[in-house]
């Protein structure tokens, strides 16, 4: 089978650092156009002049919904529709869950779900066009397995796989398939800078603090921005023409749970 995205039309929320670049670059490297938004104007810069019209780019605070369901209007208008939208939301914050307050739960909630909802609902009428047109929303394996550095974040993702399964029921007759991706412990940008963190609080070595995190998954390492991309590259690829309404963990075999 072929799988091609040369001149397909893909959307990534926070698509300058971490995942969210990974996600872009692959699909730029793989001949599609990619509209992505995020909050800083010099990456966006960079990426425009290295691009060209092979990419929209344009600053977006994902926590304000005018501006973000203007920026995929806009998208849709001047591509004459999308093909694959990919969600990577703001984070949530990270209170212990004894001390979360109700403001902080709506801060929460409205990073992840208000702001997915905004970028789907707005899409939707394009991808619905389309022939095989698919969304995949970024979650966390915090979804299936609760964490304690992030417990807001674990309460609200883990309603993102009945979101999917819903959609999927409701639109997958009219040929739009939703999924999820669920990273484990990822070398990003934050996460290394937490290690570092760690490391100067705690008197150990980054490598220290590495082995530390490693230690109880399988592979024994952290994951790359770059296997969640191709995580996102399969789900949104003909070769997961029979996929929706699943959300793939992507963790190293961490999770223990079935």
């Amino acid at each position: 089978m072929e799988v091609s995205f040369r001149d397909k039309r893909v959307l990534v929320t926070a698509g300058t650092q971490g995942l969210g670049w990974a996600i872009v670059e692959l699909y730029l490297k793989e001949g599609a156009r990619v509209a992505l938004c995020a909050r800083s104007e010099d990456s966006l810069n960079a990426i425009r002049q290295q691009f060209g019209p092979q990419v929209i780019a344009r600053r977006v605070d994902l926590m304000d919904l005018d501006a973000t369901q203007g920026f995929v209007s806009d998208v849709v208008e001047q591509w004459n529709g999308l093909d694959h939208v990919i969600v990577n939301p703001p984070h949530s914050v990270r209170t212990p869950v004894s001390e979360l307050t109700l403001s902080e739960w709506q801060q929460s909630y409205d990073a992840i779900y208000r702001s997915m909802l905004a970028v789907v609902e707005t899409a939707l009428p394009s991808l619905l066009d389309q022939d095989r047109a698919s969304v995949v929303v970024i979650s966390s394996l915090a979804a299936v397995e609760p964490l304690d550095i992030m417990p807001a974040s674990s309460v609200l993702r883990g309603g993102i796989a009945a979101w999917a399964k819903l959609m999927t029921r409701e639109y997958g007759s009219r040929g739009v398939r939703f999924n999820a991706v669920e990273p484990g412990y990822i070398a990003t940008h934050v996460v290394r800078e937490g290690i570092s963190r760690t490391a100067r609080e705690t008197g150990r070595s980054t490598e220290e603090v590495i082995a530390g995190l490693s230690k109880p998954i399988p592979l024994r390492r952290l994951g790359t921005p770059e296997e969640i991309a191709r995580a996102v590259y399969f789900l949104t690829s003909d070769l997961a023409s029979y996929v929706s309404g699943a959300c793939l963990l992507v963790d190293g075999g961490l999770v223990r749970g079935v």
